[in-house]
């Protein structure tokens, strides 16, 4: 195997674990977003804030929208 065909190999399989670290860090991010919003302790402009989104973007996670 080429040197090229091996780092191709090597930057294949890391972006696949790349995927799957970011896949349940998008879960995880969604459900937390969405626990906070239906709990009221915080503020959903405040849980925006943190969340980097805007307001209506955390009700549409927290209603399960796109």
């Amino acid at each position: 195997m080429s040197d090229r065909l091996a780092r191709l190999a090597d930057l294949t399989a890391r972006r696949a674990r790349m995927a799957e670290d970011l896949e349940w860090a998008e879960k995880d991010w969604r459900k937390l977003i969405a626990e906070m919003v239906a709990d009221r302790e915080d503020r959903a402009t405040d849980v925006a804030k943190a969340a980097g989104v805007s307001r209506a973007r955390v009700y549409q996670i927290r209603d399960e929208e796109r």
